[in-house]
């Protein structure tokens, strides 16, 4: 591994569990990511925000633009080819309202590019935890006493995104219009949603996404009163459920490297296959 540029103090990206199987459980959550967020934005410029979403490749690369929501402006599956892009990426995002984060792709590590990374601007970022967990004998946890589990009702959407913007801490510059686009995702009948109701008032929400026999586990949200209830628990065993019955052979999700949704899912059961670092220009961190 190369030396890291002076000035830059760069993490250690750790490994948890790393087997041929599990290599190849990366590469396929890193496309379902991947697809999931294309997937979104598609929805999103089908409403007409055309002019504010871009989706370009760079190579194999995958760059996400939203000028309205910070975490859709990140560029997966980068490999050694997009440093020679990293002049054009720059100018990209330059006059934009957010940084762009790079997603490494699965088996590439930017800590052996650091210099020429750093030169361009960048600087080590966030740490991603990626997780797998097989569903052949998967056994649930019983319910959870005083919350009920369910898809919402329609009259129960806006409360729905309410709550995903509230507890998942989704840093937008307009809330109508995010919320418009995200109406959108109930259409989708690839993605489903369920509440959690304590006292039959919905609180936390839990979303899947499956795409050939992987299930992703791709949103989830407490209102912070709520939070260490066991609402995160039930929905999540909830959509172990609802994965068997979709056919899945296994769940994927990611979450910040040692945070409590990193923990929780540890605990129920999820394997980390990675802890991957990445890489923001300048010093706007991208949350999501």
């Amino acid at each position: 591994m190369r030396k890291p540029p002076e000035g830059i103090t760069l993490r250690t990206v750790s490994t948890i569990k790393e087997t041929p199987a599990c290599r190849h459980d990366l590469q396929r959550m890193m496309d379902l990511f991947c697809d999931y967020d294309s997937r979104r934005l598609r929805l999103y410029q089908s409403r007409g925000d055309s002019d504010r979403i871009v989706i370009q490749n760079f190579g194999r690369s995958v760059a996400l633009q939203f000028s309205e929501v910070n975490y859709f402006n990140r560029i997966y599956h980068c490999d050694e080819k997009i440093l020679s892009s990293l002049p054009v990426i720059g100018a990209m995002y330059q006059d934009g309202p957010f940084s762009v984060e790079l997603i490494a792709a699965a088996g590439f590590d930017f800590e052996d590019h650091a210099a020429v990374l750093s030169a361009s601007g960048y600087i080590p970022g966030t740490r991603y935890a990626r997780m797998v967990k097989k569903l052949g004998s998967c056994e649930f946890d019983p319910p959870v006493s005083g919350i009920e589990i369910r898809p919402p009702l329609p009259s129960e959407h806006e409360r729905v995104l309410d709550i995903y913007l509230r507890g998942f801490g989704a840093p937008v510059t307009n809330d109508a219009a995010a919320k418009a686009n995200m109406r959108l995702l109930f259409t989708d009948p690839a993605i489903d949603f369920w509440v959690a109701l304590i006292d039959q008032q919905p609180v936390a929400i839990g979303m899947l996404f499956e795409q050939q026999g992987l299930a992703y586990f791709c949103g989830g949200a407490t209102l912070p009163e709520f939070r260490n209830h066991g609402c995160h628990q039930a929905l999540i065993e909830r959509r172990f459920q609802a994965s068997l019955e979709r056919g899945c052979t296994a769940v994927v999700s990611w979450a910040i490297a040692g945070g409590a949704s990193h923990n929780n899912m540890v605990a129920r059961g999820f394997e980390t296959v990675q802890v991957d670092q990445a890489w923001q220009l300048g010093s706007v961190a991208n949350g999501g």
